[in-house]
C-alpha cells in the first residue's frame, strides 16, 4: 500500500510540475511578445514596408530629382519611378518614417504625391518641362 500511495504522489508531483512549465512557457511568450510590440503604434511590427504614390511627374528631369530626393530621406531603401503611369514604388523602413512623411517630402520637392499638393514655391521653381501643362 506503502509504495502504491508513493508512486501516486510521484505522479501527481510530475503533473503539478509539468502544468507550471506550460504556463511559464505561455507568460514569457506573452512578455517576448509584449516587449516587441512596445513602442510600436496600434501595436503593429514595423520592418521594411512598400508603398506606391502617384506622381504628377512628367520627364526623365522629374524621376531623377523625385528618386534622389526620397533616397535622402531616413529610411527609404529604394525609390523607383514609372514615368508610364506616374507611379512611385518606394521601399521603406516603417521605424524611421511612413507613407504621410514620404508624399511630403515629394510636395517639398514640386510635385504631387497622392492627394497631397505641391508645395507651390517649390514647383514654379521646377524647369517648364516638369511642370503639369509643360507639354508632355
Amino acid at each position: 500500500m506503502n509504495k502504491i500511495i508513493i508512486v501516486f504522489a510521484f505522479i501527481l508531483g510530475l503533473v503539478f510540475v509539468q502544468d507550471g512549465q506550460a504556463q511559464g512557457e505561455e507568460k514569457g511568450k506573452k512578455e517576448l511578445k509584449a516587449k516587441a510590440e512596445k513602442g510600436r503604434p496600434n501595436g503593429k511590427a514595423f520592418g521594411n514596408q512598400e508603398i506606391t504614390i502617384q506622381t504628377s511627374a512628367q520627364c526623365g528631369m522629374c524621376k531623377e530629382r523625385i528618386e534622389k530626393a526620397l533616397l535622402l530621406e531616413k529610411g527609404v531603401k529604394q525609390a523607383t519611378l514609372n514615368l508610364e503611369n506616374k507611379a512611385l514604388r518606394i521601399v521603406f523602413n516603417g521605424n524611421q518614417t511612413n507613407a504621410a512623411a514620404l508624399r511630403t517630402a515629394i510636395a517639398k520637392t514640386g510635385y504631387d504625391a497622392d492627394d497631397v499638393p505641391a508645395v507651390s514655391e517649390n514647383y514654379q521653381k521646377l524647369p517648364a518641362c516638369c511642370k503639369k501643362d509643360g507639354g508632355h
